[in-house]
């Protein structure tokens, strides 16, 4: 997820921590990948690799048509899209491997100097680590939360399966 609302972090949100740049979201999102990877077990990240596989969903194709890729043209741009968010998430994200991401989507080396430049402003905003760590922190208790609450459901479905059974089989004895 991106972290990039506007509060209540005051009035420009996590932008508020950071310079102003077309490309601070771009940061932002960079930033949240390095620290999530390092909270992610070796089976989530290929969990995550596998999802960008060749083979690309509908919903992929049809947003890809809305946005106006031509259709001939879709299955080829998302299968390279896949191949370079699966070397990314592939790799320990470094300045290095975000740097070649970037050069994918941006050839420009200026813009890529800039990019690179603002990301280590980034890293090194002490807020931005505590609110993307509680992000994260959070995010883990709701899922498990979750699980809690789907475990609870599922007993409490088992239960009502088991007492109707039990129900017509005194019934059938009497």
């Amino acid at each position: 997820g991106c972290l990039c609302w506007r509060s209540p972090w005051g009035k420009r949100g996590v932008y508020s921590y950071v310079p102003e740049s077309i490309w601070i979201a771009h940061c932002l999102k960079f930033n949240e990948d390095i620290r999530l990877q390092a909270r992610l077990s070796e089976q989530a990240r290929k969990r995550i690799v596998a999802y960008f596989s060749d083979e690309v969903p509908l919903v992929e194709r049809v947003f890809a048509e809305q946005i106006g890729i031509p259709k001939l043209e879709v299955l080829g741009v998302i299968t390279r899209w896949h191949k370079m968010i699966r070397e990314y998430c592939s790799n320990e994200l470094t300045d290095r491997s975000i740097e070649q991401f970037v050069g994918y989507v941006i050839p420009k080396k200026d813009l890529r100097v800039k990019i690179m430049s603002l990301l280590e402003t980034v890293k090194h905003v002490p807020e931005l680590e505590d609110i993307v760590s509680n992000f994260y922190d959070f995010m883990r208790w709701r899922m498990a939360q979750e699980k809690f609450e789907d475990r609870q459901e599922r007993k409490r479905r088992t239960s009502i399966l088991v007492q109707g059974h039990e129900q017509v089989i005194h019934e059938h004895a009497s």
